[in-house]
């Protein structure tokens, strides 16, 4: 337990004292901020705000615990398993995105009540714990800034309404974007479960958690080898 605080403690360090995680929770507080004042028409266009706030904060926050170099070195001597080291950097990034998620979501509830309010800060907490899973996976990997880069691209992808492909003949390569389209853990999983509920958009959410935790300690072992 006490290797699980320290690296929870440590992710929280590591993020906190970068630029880019401090301007990536300014604009996510910004966004908070606009919801409550401008007052977006629908709790859906509201929850869609929100799901663009957790998810840029999120990925940017999530590139720094990982990251190639010290971070990932620390990882590699801890003494701990890779899986612990794993757990406790993502419960600190997430513990971080879980209070900016909260006051962004004090804006939806001022904007259309107190239900849609918890409906969408449960909405984006799942979509925020699968791109810091998923960050915390990819940026051992790619470098801390593709890793974010990826993670805020899809965060903007909460703004889109609907689907961007348009299976008319039923080709393969249609078939192909959208199949790909419904597995990926984009923000609008997020909206749509606001929308109507049921369990299968947040399962899939939280299956990329795993997988991405999965990549993460497998990045933090194959270091740990190599040494």
């Amino acid at each position: 337990m006490s290797g699980f605080k320290a690296e929870m403690v440590l992710a929280c360090y590591l993020v906190v004292r970068h630029r880019a995680p401090q301007i990536a929770a300014a604009v996510a507080l910004s966004i908070g901020f606009l919801i409550a004042v401008a007052r977006p028409a629908g709790g859906a266009t509201a929850c869609r705000l929100l799901l663009l706030a957790v998810g840029v904060l999120g990925a940017v926050a999530a590139s720094r615990p990982l990251a190639g170099g010290a971070a990932l070195a620390t990882a590699r001597r801890a003494v701990t398993a890779p899986w612990i080291v794993v757990a406790g950097r993502f419960a600190g990034v997430s513990l971080l995105m879980a209070c900016v998620a909260v006051v962004v979501a004090a804006g939806v509830m001022l904007q259309a009540g107190a239900a849609a309010g918890m409906r969408a800060l449960v909405a984006g907490m799942h979509f925020g714990l699968a791109t810091v899973a998923i960050g915390l996976g990819l940026a051992p990997r790619t470098g801390a800034s593709v890793a974010a880069a990826l993670g805020v691209a899809v965060a903007c992808s909460a703004l889109a309404t609907g689907t961007p492909f348009h299976v008319t003949g039923g080709g393969p390569i249609g078939t192909a974007s959208l199949a790909v389209w419904h597995v990926l853990p984009l923000p609008w999983r997020g909206a749509a479960w606001f929308d109507a509920g049921g369990v299968g958009h947040l399962g899939v959410l939280i299956a990329w958690v795993v997988g991405g935790l999965w990549l993460a300690a497998a990045a933090v072992r194959a270091r740990a080898r190599s040494s």
